[in-house]
């Protein structure tokens, strides 16, 4: 894993740390946790080309 510092306001951290206890998570994994499930379809189209366009067929 890549290591980074972030900078988010007080507030955002208390709620979020608050959620983390809550869920009984290290703060680090529920950050990483997805409130909404990800799929390949909800992924952008970059550019539109067929090359970068994620949700395309395989």
């Amino acid at each position: 894993m890549i290591r980074f510092s972030l900078r988010i306001p007080a507030d955002l951290h208390e709620r979020v740390t608050a959620q983390a206890t809550a869920d009984r998570r290290s703060l680090n994994s529920e950050i990483l946790h997805p409130r909404i499930p990800v799929t390949a379809s909800d992924a952008p189209v970059l550019n539109g080309s067929a090359e970068t366009d994620v949700r395309r067929e395989a």
